[in-house]
């Protein structure tokens, strides 16, 4: 939700009949001058999963939201407006998007470019970090201050040399720069261990056994699922949506159609829920799981 702490009655009446759209929430607002709003959309690939009604009507909210100087509230509505209601209702909002979306789909973002036109004007690839990166990813997120209680953690910082021994483990032999998601695993166990033992520092000590460390993120994110659900849940990623090389022992990812799957929706709801795995649509119509 968006709130402000410098709402007011300030055309109160209007903003009571505005339409339940975007850029009806936005207008209910009254922020301090020069405001800028940047929407965050992470893991955009998901949307697409949504049906195409609700997909139609996010796009033209948000594109009359980024767009539209006067909506067509206020075209229609004019001749009951006070003059200060339509300055008011035709102020601009300085509204930014920013989408994030797995590159290998990259190429569905064309399906939002009617009605959002500049969607593809603007587009930077992440890779992987920089040790310089991959310090202030693990360093700055530890040091908020958490007045409002919005952490499971204090703050707590790192030795030199444990910050030295996270990049000597995780950087690649090759490129010399550090998988983002393999950081982020490496973060959540050790802010796990902050939390347990109220740490306000962690030294080489603390830190997890980098072996050990993939298994234990997998085996506690099964732990959160009831009991029950378990077994069944880890035959489903051990078997099904992994599959075996015989020649070489490796082994490999599979993409599953949910046609296919022994699982019922909630267990599959909850694996994804924990992020062990993902979904998206086939070309069947149909969810798609794998890890």
């Amino acid at each position: 939700g968006v709130t402000s702490s410098h709402a007011d009655t300030t055309h109160a009446d209007t903003k009571r009949a505005l339409p339940d759209t975007l850029w009806g929430l936005f207008k209910t607002i009254d922020p301090p001058e020069n405001t800028v709003f940047v929407l965050l959309f992470d893991q955009l690939e998901e949307f697409f999963s949504y049906p195409t009604a609700q997909q139609e009507a996010f796009k033209e909210q948000l594109s009359e939201l980024l767009y539209t100087t006067y909506p067509a509230f206020v075209r229609e509505n004019r001749k009951k407006l006070s003059d200060a209601d339509y300055d008011f209702l035709s102020r601009d909002l300085d509204v930014r998007a920013v989408f994030a979306i797995r590159a290998d789909r990259l190429s569905d973002l064309d399906r939002l470019s009617r009605p959002l036109s500049a969607i593809l004007k603007n587009r930077m690839e992440l890779g992987a970090l920089s040790e310089t990166q991959a310090e202030e990813a693990i360093l700055r997120p530890a040091a908020l201050p958490n007045d409002a209680g919005l952490f499971k953690t204090a703050p707590f910082h790192f030795s030199g040399e444990a910050l030295r021994r996270i990049k000597a483990e995780l950087v690649g032999k090759d490129s010399k720069r550090i998988e983002s998601f393999v950081l982020q695993i490496v973060c959540f166990s050790i802010e796990k261990t902050a939390e347990r033992g109220g740490l306000t520092e962690i030294t080489p000590r603390q830190l997890p056994d980098f072996d050990e460390v993939f298994d234990t993120y997998y085996r506690e994110q099964l732990a959160e699922l009831p009991a029950a659900e378990r077994a069944q849940a880890a035959h489903l990623l051990e078997y099904a949506l992994l599959g075996l090389n015989a020649q070489t022992g490796e082994a490999h990812r599979r993409s599953v159609d949910s046609a296919d799957l022994a699982a019922a929706p909630a267990l599959l709801d909850a694996l994804e829920s924990t992020y062990l795995i993902r979904r998206e649509i086939n070309s069947f119509g149909r969810f798609s799981y794998e890890i």
